[in-house]
């Protein structure tokens, strides 16, 4: 059956960069920390742990964090999400693109997005040596992404599939989602920028409205696995406008595209499962779903893999 493609965009592209100069009276050095250590049996990270670095004097008391790249920037800003932190305050030696961090968050936050980053200059009197620390934080509605995990969580529940194996949990996830769902055709061809925060670009869409697109569907998906402690990440393509999922089940990575398992115009009760469980090879043999190539603004496959099992510790 041919699919046409359904629009999708990154909505999580906003990007305010902030200077604050501040004059401190001390010399800006930097010594170790006590790192933040993730309990081993957490779905994200387990196990891992956040070198943490503070400034030799007291008028930095927040944490502060030593981080190396854009993949460990976005799991720790997701690892403070998950305990309801929005802002993340670091150093680095390298120079960190806010566009990768943006997409790695993608693949791993369900909820429509967007950051601030900023720097923070300090310098001392006794020298013109500069010392930076940076700032990252998300922006997104609080109450809803509550309101949306306590809904994801009830979902679950009706379900009744504690006690099922995860392979028959994923299986009535895609098919709740495809069953409850119709595609959101009447926001077709829009200007994105003007419905950055529309409900069916996040499972708000699902879970109140019964509509959404490819986005809507992926976050969903996403939330309700990891209800149940699957690792899932949603993966997008710049070059489709589109989103599908990628769900770890039995030691494989395997692809779902939820949305397209949804026929167009909607068909009560009808459930497909042409792009249900598909390793990589299958999947790209399908012949209608393209990668993006890697850039300073996207991920290519084989970063999409790496940074999915660095994220669940699967490597």
């Amino acid at each position: 059956m041919k699919q046409k493609t359904r629009n999708f965009k990154l909505l999580s592209v906003s990007l305010i960069l902030m200077v604050f100069l501040s004059g401190c009276f001390a010399f800006p050095s930097l010594k170790a920390d006590e790192p933040l250590k993730i309990e081993s049996n957490a779905l994200l990270a387990g196990g891992y742990q956040f070198d943490k670095v503070k400034f030799n004097r007291f008028l930095e008391s927040s944490d502060l964090y030593s981080i190396s790249d854009e993949s460990e920037l976005a799991l720790l800003v997701m690892k403070h999400f998950e305990s309801g932190i929005y802002k993340t305050k670091y150093v680095s030696d390298t120079n960190i693109s806010y566009e990768r961090v943006i997409s790695f968050l993608e693949m791993l936050v369900p909820e429509n997005f967007s950051l601030k980053a900023g720097v923070i200059k300090y310098n001392s009197i006794f020298d013109k040596q500069i010392e930076d620390t940076y700032f990252i934080e998300l922006v997104l509605d609080k109450d809803q992404h509550e309101k949306n995990e306590a809904q994801a969580r009830a979902i679950i529940e009706s379900l009744n599939i504690y006690h099922e194996s995860p392979a028959k949990q994923v299986r009535a996830i895609h098919d709740y989602l495809v069953v409850a769902t119709a595609y959101d055709e009447s926001i077709k061809d829009f200007d994105v920028s003007e419905y950055r925060n529309h409900p069916s670009f996040s499972p708000q869409g699902i879970y109140d409205h019964q509509v959404a697109v490819c986005s809507g569907y992926a976050r969903a998906f996403m939330q309700l696995t990891r209800v149940l402690d699957i690792p899932s990440v949603m993966v997008t393509s710049l070059n489709m406008n589109h989103a599908w999922n990628m769900v770890y089940v039995d030691n494989e990575w395997r692809f779902v595209d939820v949305t397209w398992d949804d026929p167009v115009p909607n068909v009560d009760n009808r459930i497909l499962h042409t792009y249900y469980m598909l390793n990589l090879k299958d999947f790209k043999n399908m012949g209608n779903h393209y990668f993006d190539l890697p850039s300073n603004s996207s991920l290519g496959v084989e970063e999409v893999f790496a940074f999915s099992n660095y994220a669940f510790a699967l490597d």
